[in-house]
């Protein structure tokens, strides 16, 4: 018998409701952002956040967590779990001053049982700053895989306005684009990928990279097997963050 594929799922809360649809979000907006196992996997596996960065896909681009652990505890807490499948870490909304959205690409450490947690430099223990004497995160030979997330929403306006609102979709296609409503409501709607009269550089595209990475059973050796899409159902998380015109 072997072990099902892990599925992972993502999600954000705001004030405990789970987002979906459109929702008005200022920076310092208190948020949750949530990454779990489906019911089958859950049992066997276990999650481990290592590493995440924001960007703007321009030029702007910070690291929020490093070797499992926040950078700045403020703005992105540790993630935290109580039974190892399912971590939570409240952030606060944020945004770049040029860009009217925010890009998370990170990385998820999918171990057998439970990932060994990393005691970062507030002595909280991080699943998601590590003290700073220890240059690298200690191996898990639980660890089987490793799995690379890219999502972002690209949204376009005009006149140097800032929209109003955002939508935050948990379950799009990654075909699918955005495209701002022209009524000056900001309000951002799908529209079908397909279109003929709309050209692609002018397409605010959702655009979502997986990668598992099979870690060798015993840690030992230098060979890495690499494997695309590997049955993975994978919640594109979208986050952006607006001032207010």
């Amino acid at each position: 018998k072997f072990a099902p594929q892990p599925k992972l799922q993502v999600g954000v809360r705001q004030a405990g409701k789970l987002v979906s649809g459109e929702l008005n979000v200022n920076p310092g907006t208190p948020l949750q952002m949530e990454i779990y196992l489906d019911k089958t996997s859950a049992p066997v596996y276990g999650l481990l956040v290592s590493y995440m960065q924001v960007s703007d896909t321009k030029a702007q681009e910070e690291t929020i967590i490093f070797n499992g652990c926040s950078v700045d505890p403020y703005l992105f807490e540790n993630f935290n779990t109580v039974d190892g499948d399912f971590l939570t870490a409240k952030f606060r909304a944020f945004k770049f001053p040029d860009s009217t959205y925010v890009q998370f690409k990170g990385t998820v450490n999918v171990c057998l049982d439970k990932c060994r947690g990393v005691e970062c430099s507030n002595g909280q223990m991080g699943y998601g700053r590590k003290k700073r004497e220890i240059p690298e995160m200690p191996p898990d030979p639980n660890k089987v895989f490793e799995v690379s997330i890219t999502s972002f929403i690209k949204v376009d306006y005009k006149g140097d306005k800032l929209l109003d609102k955002v939508k935050l979709d948990l379950g799009a296609d990654p075909l699918q684009t955005l495209e701002t409503a022209n009524n000056g409501t900001g309000t951002v709607r799908e529209v079908d990928d397909h279109k003929d009269d709309v050209k692609m550089e002018e397409e605010e595209q959702i655009r979502e990279d997986l990668v598992y990475t099979l870690i060798d059973e015993r840690n030992t050796s230098p060979q890495i097997y690499t494997y695309h899409n590997l049955f993975v159902l994978l919640t594109t998380i979208l986050i952006a963050a607006f001032n207010y015109c």
